[in-house]
């Protein structure tokens, strides 16, 4: 049993006539997984019009049943879908509840949960088939993943936090007209500039907002700690994320005044930050040492580099992560001047099509497609990977159609594919970069 393409399936592939089937097995380390344990995959591949086609399973008897009763791949009854290596992959979402609402994953692998690619688990097929899917030896593509918060005013809006390094980039997919009516969002962006100068220096903003969340952090506190006593009282974990409108039922038990509290020194506290509208379609680049908070009913698409530090400036709810709040320290190394630009590079346009660079990062770059109706545009993945999704609008991308975000992995197998519109729509594509573009 090989653990290699080479082993696997080129080699098995290049022999293989239209009609031909190749069974086989393979070795996988599930590396996301605690201990890190190793499986055994079993796989048949085929010739299918010219492309090369793989069934995966971890059952080989299941497989073995399936392909008995089957003339060719696409005939059979199998657990997991046909993957055919040489097309665009629709990519299948996991999602993830959060305090705020919930983050929706199309290519994440850990132990939470493992996105599919092609209706088969990802990893596996990254291990069979990483130079053919990805041009080169990762172990996982971009992460690409929405966040979803609810549409309630406190619970949904997210941390406002801020990072050293990493850097994020959001691009809104939908507005929740229960939160807002009239089809414009928010994120709170920044510090305000008039509180700013009306303070006089960074210091007295810095010393004054601090007084504030303080005052606030208090008050969370003495909530949380009556909420933990209701959900060990009602037997939910002090960890598990709890839909608003059981969190509505305990405050319900708790004294108004204590409510109100919390109600008035919340607002104070946000008072000192700034809230920037957004619609559907706008992309926002947040860099390092921005405080920021994505809002309830926002939704967006979220790209950002791989760092997972942040400072946590305030939470209008119990943080479940940790037990504090970062807000002094974030105050010692914010950017006071930060400003959100919404103005994006061109960096091509023909008939009916505009490409826009929305980030630029060391390892990958995102680009937004914007299209007229009616309007093709080629995309060429020049021996490397690209992950397509929809914003909005009628897109398809070779045979796949895609609703609004709906995507699809396309291989390095694949050299060129056509995007086209059926109505005014956008699409987000990113793709790696090579090693002398990351240098």
């Amino acid at each position: 049993m090989g653990n290699s393409l080479a082993d696997s399936i080129l080699g098995a592939g290049a022999g293989l006539t239209p009609g031909d089937r190749k069974r086989f097995s393979f070795r996988h380390t599930a590396w996301y997984e605690a201990g890190a344990p190793e499986q055994e995959i079993h796989a048949a591949a085929e010739r299918q019009n010219g492309h090369l086609v793989v069934v995966l399973d971890d059952d080989a008897s299941r497989l073995d049943h399936a392909l008995a009763g089957a003339s060719t791949l696409a005939e059979g009854a199998f657990h997991y879908p046909p993957v055919n290596l040489d097309a665009p992959l629709p990519l299948s979402t996991v999602r993830i509840d959060k305090p705020w609402g919930a983050e929706v994953w199309y290519t994440g692998i850990e132990s939470r949960g493992v996105c599919r690619l092609g209706g088969t688990p990802m990893p596996w097929l990254i291990t069979l088939a990483g130079p053919r899917l990805l041009g080169g030896n990762e172990k996982a593509p971009v992460l690409l993943k929405i966040l979803d918060p609810l549409p309630d005013a406190i619970y949904g809006d997210l941390y406002f936090e801020m990072h050293e390094e990493k850097i994020e980039v959001y691009i809104v997919t939908d507005i929740d007209s229960r939160a807002w009516p009239y089809g414009k969002g928010a994120i709170r962006f920044g510090f305000d500039p008039a509180r700013l100068d009306a303070y006089g220096s960074h210091d007295a903003f810095a010393a004054a907002y601090l007084d504030t969340v303080r005052e606030y952090r208090a008050v969370r506190q003495a909530i949380d700690a009556r909420l933990d006593e209701m959900r060990e009282r009602d037997g939910i974990a002090t960890d598990e994320v709890v839909r608003p409108r059981q969190l509505e039922a305990w405050l319900a038990e708790l004294d108004d005044e204590l409510r109100a509290e919390e109600t008035r020194l919340r607002e104070a506290m946000e008072g000192f930050s700034k809230l920037e509208p957004l619609a559907v379609g706008d992309v926002v680049r947040v860099p390092p040492l921005t405080p920021h908070s994505l809002q309830h009913g926002v939704r967006v698409i979220e790209f950002q580099t791989p760092h997972y530090e942040r400072y946590i400036l305030s939470f209008s709810q119990k943080v479940l992560t940790q037990d504090h709040w970062d807000t002094a320290e974030a105050l010692s190394r914010v950017n006071w001047d930060a400003r959100l630009d919404e103005s994006l590079p061109v960096v091509d346009q023909g008939d009916g099509w505009r490409i826009e660079m929305a980030a630029d990062f060391p390892q990958f770059t995102v680009h937004r497609l914007s299209l007229a109706s009616g309007a093709t545009w080629r995309l060429n993945t020049q021996e490397r990977y690209a992950i397509a999704i929809a914003v909005f609008g009628d897109i398809s991308i070779g045979p796949e159609d895609l609703a609004p975000e709906q995507a699809v992995l396309l291989p390095a197998s694949l050299p060129a594919v056509d995007v086209r519109a059926a109505s005014e729509g956008c699409l987000l594509v990113a793709r790696p970069k090579d090693q002398e573009e990351a240098a």
